[in-house]
């Protein structure tokens, strides 16, 4: 099983449990003795480092999975192509305006991963950060979509907006349309890397949505055995961890609790009991 911080009973369900029977500033002193203890150790350190990246990760899958289906949908809806098309409607307009706001949001998680994973990396040992930076070099980095997705960022910074591009293929039995960034306004900006910019210059007008989400997958890919390393390289620390968070529980609860679990366990049979002995309705 995963390493992973145990949860605490909670302090203000269970001082009931002890307060009555202990003098308030002694409880008090001693919680706060276990709060410091906890914030500065190595396990809960570790743990916190972990949680980051997993939530860093998870604000980036989102925002790419949101990016995908909006490039896509013109080619899987029917009435939405046909909307992006109509420039006598609405559907043009509100495709820009989610395809900004998902893009946006993109670029961004993927700055925050980048800057959250070097944070976290800093702290590491160094014969793991070596392998994750071989890792990023041999398979992340080869990713198309890896060098221009952060140049797409700059490039909305400091140049434009996304300059998106619609074109519809109509016929008897199809609708449909391809979503895509045009190559040359993207070309106007100074600022891509050679090897980005040569891209854009072979793709001509560019797909987003494919290159989104093959970046996607070959980051999940390395994130999912970050993570599943760094839990195995701290888990003695963060099973130390543990140790103070059942002693904490064990006096919170008078010796009653030693993990949140058996608390839990606890309360939910007292609500069961309770409810099983409340009059009925008649």
């Amino acid at each position: 099983m995963a390493a992973a911080l145990e949860m605490s009973v909670g302090v203000g369900c269970d001082r009931a449990l002890v307060e009555a029977d202990r003098d308030p500033e002694d409880l008090d002193q001693t919680l706060e003795q276990y709060a410091t203890e906890l914030r500065a150790h190595p396990g809960t350190l570790a743990h916190h480092r972990v949680d980051d990246v997993i939530r860093a990760w998870d604000v980036f899958d989102a925002a790419g999975r949101d990016v995908y289906a909006v490039m896509m949908a013109g080619q899987e809806d029917s009435a939405f192509a046909t909307s992006l098309i109509d420039w006598r409607g609405t559907g043009r307009a509100a495709f820009v305006s989610a395809a900004d706001k998902a893009v946006q949001a993109l670029v961004a998680a993927l700055g925050s991963l980048i800057d959250v994973s070097r944070r976290v990396m800093s702290k590491e040992p160094a014969d793991l950060r070596v392998e994750y930076d071989r890792r990023v070099a041999a398979a992340v980095m080869q990713e198309p979509g890896a060098g221009l997705l952060k140049g797409l960022r700059n490039y909305l910074l400091h140049y434009g907006h996304a300059p998106w591009r619609v074109d519809g293929r109509f016929g008897p039995n199809e609708a449909a349309v391809t979503i895509t960034l045009v190559g040359e306004d993207l070309l106007m900006w100074d600022g891509w890397k050679v090897a980005t910019r040569a891209l854009i210059q072979r793709e001509g007008n560019v797909n987003l949505g494919p290159l989104v989400s093959d970046y996607r997958n070959t980051l999940r890919d390395l994130y999912a055995w970050l993570v599943s390393v760094m839990q195995n390289v701290h888990a003695e620390e963060i099973a130390a961890a543990n140790g103070v968070v059942r002693r904490r529980n064990l006096f919170l609860s008078d010796g009653a609790f030693e993990t949140r679990e058996a608390f839990m366990e606890v309360v939910t049979r007292g609500i069961t009991e309770w409810r099983a002995a409340r009059p009925k309705d008649p």
